[in-house]
């Protein structure tokens, strides 16, 4: 039988109390007819207890559908798990909804086993106004599988003070817009490289920032470059200062 709130005191009283079924707070019987949910109007109306039912005050001790009004829904099972069972259940379905949640945002595992696309660039720290100069890009793939179509795109900033030439190897397609460059290759076998010779022809003084995205869109393999700035220099000024603009450069390695 559930535990059962005293309607005269507010007491919760349960089975294994040694008073019940009388509170044990106010000796108040807690299983009379009166107290029962099929007990109105002065009688009983369960269909088949109603035949039998007496005011005798102890019946419903003894009545199969006694139900009483004040009754409290047994939680028992749900206390009676172990907390670690339950501790360790939870964690376990937020794990498994995490792991489901990174396949759909991330199914290479890019965040897992770290970025497959493996970028080394060599950028000049300073160069001459109006000579060529070359941006060197060693990219490799860190994939079991070939990837997909590489691009390579150099932002305008870049391009508004210098003029592109050809790369090297010569790209499968290039585009030209306002905003960027983008240079199309073949995809790379598992584990494979390439190099790729950026020339530019510095056309203004100053300092320019060489920025750049390296990406294959279906693998979701993207690299970012953003060195510090490039400076260019006026060959007449360099020579007069005596200036060896080539004897530096910067090499950096984005994994």
């Amino acid at each position: 039988m559930s535990s059962i709130v005293c309607p005269q005191c507010g007491m919760t009283n349960h089975p294994d109390d040694i008073t019940y079924p009388r509170c044990n707070q106010c000796n108040e019987d807690l299983v009379r007819c009166p107290a029962c949910r099929h007990f109105e109007a002065g009688g009983c109306h369960h269909p088949r207890e109603a035949a039998r039912y007496t005011p005798d005050g102890e019946a419903a001790k003894s009545c199969p559908s006694f139900r009483s009004r004040n009754e409290l829904h047994d939680s028992s099972m749900q206390w009676n798990v172990p907390a670690p069972v339950w501790v360790s259940t939870l964690l376990l379905v937020i794990l498994v909804g995490l792991c489901i949640a990174a396949w759909f945002i991330d199914p290479t595992g890019r965040y897992f086993r770290g970025n497959p696309l493996r970028l080394e660039t060599m950028v000049p720290s300073q160069v001459m106004l109006g000579q060529q100069f070359y941006i060197k890009m060693r990219i490799t793939n860190l994939m079991d599988r070939n990837s997909t179509r590489l691009y390579v795109e150099v932002g305008d900033e870049f391009l508004a003070n210098a003029l592109p030439g050809m790369p090297a190897p010569t790209p499968a397609r290039i585009s030209r817009t306002k905003n960027h460059l983008l240079l199309e290759y073949d995809p790379l076998p598992k584990y494979g490289w390439m190099t790729v010779l950026l020339p530019f022809t510095p056309m203004h003084k100053g300092a320019v920032p060489f920025t750049a995205k390296i990406y294959a869109p279906s693998n979701q393999l993207r690299q970012i470059v953003n060195t510090p700035p490039i400076i260019i220099r006026d060959p007449g000024v360099a020579m007069l200062e005596g200036d060896k603009v080539w004897g530096c450069g910067r090499m950096g390695v984005w994994e």
